[in-house]
């Protein structure tokens, strides 16, 4: 009897153990799980469920496998499909030419506001990317940077997904603020503008001399020189959301600069490693805006060091505080000539 008890009460330690190891995973394991069922979970379309599930065990800003699944959750979330976006949407881009056809593709007429739930949600998982592995918000997250913090394998994953919700998160600014037709074309929806931004007579630096494109003494100048659509002078009709004349909204016209410029800093590296036609198309966009970084330093310079180089919201912002001269050019320069 002595002996049987005994049995039983070893037994009974036993499974209590076996309970309590079961119970007691560490974070590591519940992580692990987590981006396990939320990778189910993402193929059922259950995007808030897959959120939900790996908010809940923390954000791990140094796991590349974990940020690439949170994001993609995000990016569910606003509709971004990558089948989609590969299948429709790539090979819209430059039809109208240079990047008009952003505006067409499948989700940027959801974007009805700077607000809109599409947009945010893809904007969320954008920040998860580019500042993956901790990068400070307050300098610039270059693909430099994200090398030094992961592998090589990790970081090309993450710059290969960061192009693609670039891609579609330019067409939906692109399609709002220019007020795009349903054939991408500015000026064409329902919006009421013909140009991204309300522009001033802003006076130009004299011609620079190095520079092997025709310069403009102001900006109506260059608006009226018929490479910017619908955009024809400074009294053009701009986004009333992006500002009046003179009082720009510095924060909604820096996440369109940043949008653009860290899309121009990832996509030749990713492009450079894929083939097709449609690849060749975003190959070709590299030329086209390094010309009109160009352009805008020449004709304000400063631009370089306050727009056309920067990847950081918060340091767009800064850097502009003071004066939108710098944002203007920008727009004038990139967006207007982009979309027309």
């Amino acid at each position: 009897m002595i002996r049987i008890l005994g049995r039983r009460f070893t037994a009974f330690l036993l499974s209590t153990c076996l309970m309590l190891v079961g119970c007691a995973k560490t974070a590591e394991q519940k992580k692990e799980d987590a981006i396990v069922s939320a990778n189910i979970l993402l193929t059922k379309k259950k995007c808030d469920a897959a959120i939900t599930l790996l908010e809940g065990v923390g954000r791990d800003v140094n796991d590349a496998r974990y940020l690439k699944v949170l994001a993609s959750a995000y990016a569910c979330k606003s509709g971004f499909s990558v089948l989609k976006f590969f299948a429709d949407d790539l090979k819209l881009i430059s039809t109208p030419a240079p990047m008009g056809g952003a505006t067409r593709f499948s989700t940027s007429s959801a974007m009805d506001s700077p607000t809109s739930e599409e947009y945010t949600n893809l904007q969320t998982a954008i920040d998860l990317l580019l500042y993956a592995g901790g990068i400070s918000h307050s300098v610039d997250p270059t693909v430099a940077k994200r090398a030094a913090l992961f592998s090589a394998a990790d970081a090309g994953e993450i710059n290969a997904l960061l192009m693609y919700l670039l891609a579609v998160q330019i067409g939906h600014y692109f399609y709002f603020y220019s007020n795009a037709s349903a054939a991408g074309v500015k000026g064409g929806g329902a919006f009421g503008n013909s140009c991204f931004m309300n522009y001033t007579n802003v006076d130009f630096a004299p011609a620079a001399t190095n520079v092997p494109l025709k310069q403009f003494d102001n900006m109506t100048d260059w608006l009226a020189a018929g490479v910017t659509g619908a955009c024809v002078s400074p009294a053009t009709v701009g986004s009333a959301d992006l500002g009046a004349d003179g009082s720009i909204d510095v924060a909604l016209a820096c996440q369109g600069v940043v949008l653009l410029n860290n899309f121009l800093a990832i996509f030749p590296g990713v492009v450079s490693q894929m083939s097709g036609t449609d690849f060749a198309d975003l190959a070709a966009l590299e030329t086209i805006l390094g010309a009109g970084k160009v352009l805008a330093e020449a004709h304000t310079p400063g631009s370089d060091a306050k727009v056309n180089n920067v990847l950081s919201q918060t340091k767009c912002e800064a850097s502009n505080a003071a004066t939108d001269v710098y944002l203007q050019t920008y727009f004038a320069f990139m967006m207007e000539t982009l979309v027309q």
